[in-house]
């Protein structure tokens, strides 16, 4: 059995929860707690949210009855003889009790000193004696401090501080001391010790190692205590003493600055390293005749400066709002290392402006402002305590020695020592982050999340400052020393790598290699022209199509984003460890970047965060659309864009001119950025992927000229898209506004909108060598360097894992949790429930497997959501709903935006929505279903939506399908009936399945509409396919009018254009070239017109999967309704 004193403290909560679930088979647990001990057990520990995680894992009720049967609540004090503990329950202790730590104590570094003695001296003396009397003793530990030794500054070992005068007697005589001398002697009493905690903590020990007679004694010695780096979770702390108090004071806008030498070492330790030093201690004293002293600390291991402290807390602090915030100026947290300095600015800060306020309202002010000017008095006598405790921790060098410990702990064996890790180094930009997190989720009880990698670098609100650019120009002018102090490309080569060639050589090697010299020649045999002008034909297409990068207008073009940037974006977020993992594999291959392709804006953010970080600068492939942009087309081109046609694959020298440049980059090793989807994604899902220039990059590779590829897919989400409007008027069936200079200059108004934070994720680098290895050791015969067969399978298994990376890393933000939440209730939903229904999502989103671009509050994501979504979402009385249009033909044209943001999250959901809309469709049909037949109809589904959704091929449709349902059988969202096997909806499980549901509907609607639309067609006959589409768009909007199809977003002409592509596919239509049957004198250069043709056996076009999918839909349509 194991006896904890000072459970209801922060240390002591820690030890008492990591024993209950690392160390289970220890026997009971006494906890000798003041008062009523079992009722404050119940109430202060055990309802504790340490005990959260225990109770999470083990569940409810299986947690209280395993506590009941270890934890045994004694009611007792320490300062009283044998704990004044009752004659039963002391027979119980000495009975049981083989390991006691003694945790309790008096932290507070102000008591008063025979106080103070009673606590740490005393009450330690009384529980070693009566540990004496133990029958089974193994170990006693008392939690002292490190600075036992504080009285002198250096280097301490793991020794006993060397106290020059007799403790006991020093006791005696501070116990025999009139209490109203005691504050006058406590100086001369200590000597250099900082507080009345440490001196008494020093002689505590002493008297101890005195007493010890044969008791296996330990000294556990921590530094500074602060939150857990862990365990039991990152970020756990309820206690506001020593270094947690000046960060959460510095949250709450109380501290700005304290006096102190910011280059001094704070020797910060974790919580959770704390308590795992004390049971690796136990371990290596227990039964052992002796006693050992540990000190638990990183000041040797892991030194961090205040420097570093108040840089982090300051940076976290301005990032997140802090409801109880007093002071909402930008913390700035900084030291004074003259105490004068320090005592004026504190003087003209704090302390003037609270006397002056305090008198104001004292005789003029109102009984508000008198209850203010309190409060105000009292935060000021609080910063005034908090500095005087400090002062003597940030002023004075100490390093305290942990070899014991490490030597200690190296000794476990690997399993335990994965249960019990010392963790002395970590990083400590994470660490200090997770603090202030668990001061402000546990201490000030916000309702925050843990703070991510991907919200901890700002571009706009904290940029970057490298050494070079703090300078008194640097300061003056930032944007432009900025801009002139990225070297990366003054440098010669990637890395000693890259072949920085000129246009002209670039232009030389291409227009020279036997490529293009076979296209020259075979396109002078097909038109009959002359060399010189099949050559010169060869010129106009490479001066068209490549770039010529210029530092100098790099420079300029990253001046004027930064400062565009800075007016358009809250935000610009990077996750640093992806940036990492670009600079370390640029040695290992030519690198291709892959973004996510939502926004214009790709083009150029991609560029500015490598800008940023003095990365290789890449050369982006861009649409021929930019070259009608007069002076764009020119900056693109100067800043590494090169140009290409959407489709040439009928053109012969244009395809080996852009085959051969391509390459030559790839062979070159400079950097290449395109959009594996192809075009931007107008509805906000991720686009099937394009195969030709993944293609074209990779042929290098295969003919060993490069060793390897670096493939980096970047995910890029934004909660504002510049965009959104014009994709909507597109999917609606407006002409696609073409790109031009004076469009550009009439959208200027865009600096003056908020677009809000955009989240840049550089996902894992997929090596193109290890990728074919992999496949090679799962298929032996795998030989894409040869088999053209095996190279297009691997381009095509490339694509998609490209693709599933880009969906994987993607961050949702607030935008697309609120308009999900809209659009599932389109009837009205208060802005309290609507902040209930974000706050499920988002953990829901994170259970499965995503991250969410917010860690504030689920109001304040609310509140943001719905400013950057003003114009979608209006409020009618106390409900929010989607807005309505005036413009005729756009009423409902906010559903298609909103539909747009909502689709950043619908890869996380689509298999369970699948599910869901066929489960209610065959429950309304028969009421009852199996789970195989269930799978079965919802492979149908996951066919018949197969172009919305990027699946990758080599995946089984039916074990996919099968895990989702086992999912929802786990979480208990459905059940499975023993006595038939069918499968139902559980109670709790209802609003999830209609949840998920509304996401597939207006899909199904789709397809619906369309088939609808093609059944009314007449076979044989041939239709422009886009004249069918448009007709099929006016069905859609038609039935949405009369109410036959209840979501507007159903009318998406991209989604039509894609079920003519399905019906294609399943030989329903045949989509051909019109001009194949058109009069040579009808036939028209340029681009070529499609036709839809329907089949003409009519009873094939009516097959039985169509039939069947419509009979499914009819049945199911008022269940969309309701929706």
């Amino acid at each position: 059995g194991v006896l904890l004193t000072g459970c209801t403290g922060f240390v002591g909560k820690v030890l008492l929860e990591k024993l209950l679930r690392d160390v289970t088979e220890v026997g009971r647990i006494f906890v000798i707690i003041r008062g009523n001990a079992e009722s404050r057990f119940w109430s202060e520990i055990y309802e504790s949210k340490i005990m959260t995680r225990l109770k999470s894992e083990r569940g409810e009720r299986e947690f209280e009855a395993f506590v009941r049967s270890k934890v045994v609540p004694v009611s007792g004090d320490v300062q009283q003889n044998e704990l004044g503990l009752k004659p039963k329950d002391l027979e119980m202790v000495r009975q049981q009790a083989q390991v006691i730590v003694h945790c309790a104590a008096t932290v507070d570094f102000k008591e008063r000193l025979d106080k103070a003695v009673r606590q740490n001296v005393l009450g330690t003396l009384n529980l070693f004696e009566l540990a004496k009397t133990f029958n089974h003793l193994q170990c006693f530990v008392h939690v002292s401090t490190a600075y036992v030794n504080s009285d002198r500054q250096g280097f301490h070992q793991e020794k006993l501080p060397p106290l020059r005068f007799d403790c006991e007697e020093m006791v005696q005589m501070i116990l025999q001391m009139n209490p109203d001398d005691i504050d006058k002697a406590t100086p001369g009493l200590i000597g250099n010790y900082p507080n009345t905690y440490t001196f008494t903590k020093a002689m505590a020990e002493i008297i101890l190692k005195n007493r010890r007679g044969n008791v296996p004694l330990v000294f556990l010695r921590p530094t500074i205590i602060a939150s857990a780096l862990v365990e039991p979770v990152p970020g756990w702390i309820d206690s506001i003493a020593a270094v947690a108090a000046a960060v959460l004071y510095g949250g709450l806008g109380l501290v700005t600055f304290l006096p102190g030498d910011k280059t001094v070492v704070a020797d910060i330790v974790p919580v959770d390293s704390v308590i795992n030093g004390i049971l690796i201690s136990i371990a290596k004293q227990s039964d052992i005749d002796g006693f050992s002293i540990f000190q638990v600390g990183t000041s040797k291991a892991n030194p961090v400066q205040w420097l570093d402290l108040s840089t982090y807390v300051s940076m976290y602090w301005r990032q997140h709002n802090v409801e109880k915030r007093i002071n909402h100026t930008p913390l700035r947290f900084r030291f004074y290392k003259n105490q004068s300095l320090y005592e004026t600015q504190f003087f003209l800060k704090h302390k003037l402006p609270s006397t002056l306020f305090s008198t104001y309202a004292k005789h003029l002010g109102t009984k508000k402002q008198q209850k203010e000017a309190e409060l105000l008095e009292k935060a000021t006598r609080s910063m005034v305590a908090l500095s005087g405790a400090f002062v003597h921790f940030t002023t004075n060098h100490w390093v305290f020695d942990v070899s014991e410990m490490q030597k200690t702990a190296n000794q476990l064996i690997d399993s335990e020592r994965s249960v019990f890790p010392l963790r002395l180094e970590f990083e400590w930009e994470h660490y200090f982050r997770f603090l202030c997190y668990g001061l402000q989720k546990y201490v000030l009880k916000e309702d925050v999340r843990p703070p991510t990698d991907v919200l901890k670098i700002d571009l706009v609100q904290e940029p970057r400052r490298m050494p070079g650019e703090r300078t008194f120009f640097g300061n003056m002018f930032p944007d432009a020393t900025w801009a002139f102090s990225r070297k990366y490309h003054q440098n010669v080569g990637l890395d000693g790598l890259n072949t920085l060639r000129t246009p002209i050589e670039t232009k030389g090697l291409v227009l020279k290699s036997s490529r293009v010299r076979t296209a020259v020649e075979n396109l002078m045999k097909l038109e009959d022209i002359s060399e010189a002008e099949a050559s010169k034909r060869a010129e106009q297409v490479f001066d068209r199509m490549a770039h010529t990068m210029t530092l100098k207008i790099m420079r300029g073009l990253g001046f004027f984003l930064r400062k565009v940037f800075r007016r358009i974006y809250q935000g610009l977020h990077v996750e640093e460890k992806g940036i990492d993992r670009i600079r370390q594999n640029l040695g290992n291959g030519p690198l291709l970047l892959v973004p996510s392709h939502r926004s214009y804006v790709d083009f150029l953010l991609l560029s500015y965060v490598l800008y940023e970080y003095d990365l290789p600068l890449p050369h982006i492939a861009a649409g021929e659309d930019f070259l009608s942009i007069l002076f764009v087309n020119w900056v693109f081109r100067n800043s590494g864009a090169f140009f290409m046609r959407r489709s040439f694959k009928h053109d012969g020298l244009y395809t080996a001119i852009f085959t051969e440049y391509v390459q030559r980059l790839v062979t070159d090793w400079s950097p290449i950025e395109f959009f594996i989807e192809g075009k931007r994604s107008r509805t906000g899902k991720s686009l099937h992927p394009k195969f030709g220039l993944l293609s074209i990059c990779m042929e290098p590779f295969l003919q060993n000229k490069v060793p390897d590829l670096t493939i980096v897919p970047v995910s890029i989400s934004y909660e504002k898209v510049l965009e959104a409007e014009l994709y909507s008027n597109e999917l609606l069936g407006e002409q696609k506004i073409k790109e031009s200079f004076s469009g550009l200059l009439k959208a200027r108004s865009i600096l003056k909108t908020n677009f809000g934070r955009v989240n840049i994720i550089a996902n894992a680098p997929i090596s193109a060598k290890a990728f074919i290895e992999k496949n090679v050791s799962q298929k032996p015969n795998f030989n894409p360097y040869k088999d053209e067969a095996d190279k297009k399978q691997l381009t095509s298994d490339l694509a998609y894992a490209i693709t599933s990376s880009l969906n994987q890393g993607l961050t949702i933000t607030t935008t697309a949790i609120v308009a999900t939440v809209v659009l599932a209730h389109r009837k009205g939903i208060t802005f309290e429930d609507l902040v209930t229904k974000a706050e499920w999502l988002r953990d829901d989103i994170v259970l499965r497997g995503g991250s969410v671009a917010y860690e504030g509050v689920s109001k304040n994501l609310v509140s943001d959501g719905l400013g950057l979504l003003s114009n979608l979402v209006t409020k009618v009385r106390q409900n929010y709903i989607p807005a309505l249009f005036t413009e005729t033909g756009k009423m409902n044209q906010s559903a298609l935006i909103l539909d747009y943001y909502r689709n950043q999250l619908i890869h996380l959901y689509a298999q369970d929505g699948i599910i869901a809309c066929t489960l209610l469709s065959l429950l309304s049909q028969n009421g009852n279903v199996t789970k195989d037949h269930l799978i079965k109809e919802a492979l149908f589904l996951r066919d018949l939506l197969g172009l919305e959704f990027v699946n990758d091929p080599k995946k089984d449709p039916q074990s996919e399908l099968t895990n989702t349902v086992d999912s929802l059988l786990r979480r208990g969202v459905l059940r499975q009936n023993t006595s038939d096997a069918t499968i139902d909806i559980t109670q709790n499980g209802q609003g999830i399945i209609t949840f998920v549901s509304q996401m597939i509907w207006p899909l199904i609607d789709s397809y619906w509409t369309a088939s609808i639309s093609l059944i009314s067609l007449q076979p044989n006959l041939r239709v422009q396919r886009k004249v069918l589409v448009e007709r099929m768009q006016w069905i859609a909007e038609k039935m949405f009018a009369e109410g036959q199809i209840s979501f507007y977003e159903s009318c998406s002409m991209e989604i039509l254009q894609n079920t003519v592509d399905l019906f294609a596919n399943w030989d329903v239509v045949v989509v051909e070239d019109e001009s194949n049957h058109s009069a040579p004198q009808q036939k028209k250069k340029g681009k070529k017109t499609k036709a839809v043709v329907v089949q003409e056996d009519k009873s094939h076009f009516m097959n039985p999967v169509l039939w069947k999918y419509c009979k499914i839909q009819w049945i199911s349509l008022p269940i969309g309704m309701s929706l």
